[in-house]
């Protein structure tokens, strides 16, 4: 996905749960995915809460 994303373009993915109420057999894949495009090198990205439950995850291409 993000190589398709042009310098200054908006990337938004969201339906994240919380990791509180995501199911036992997701717990710790759900953090590897949100993990990897928040410190992704080419993007500038934040974590937004939507609700108690979820969240989703704003960033743009700096590369």
């Amino acid at each position: 996905m993000y190589d398709i994303l042009v310098v200054g373009g908006l990337l938004i993915i969201d339906d994240f749960t919380s990791e509180e109420h995501c199911p036992e057999e997701w717990k710790d894949k759900a953090e590897v995915v949100k993990e990897f495009w928040l410190k992704h090198e080419g993007l500038t990205a934040t974590k937004i809460c939507l609700t108690p439950m979820s969240s989703a995850i704003i960033a743009t291409n700096i590369s």
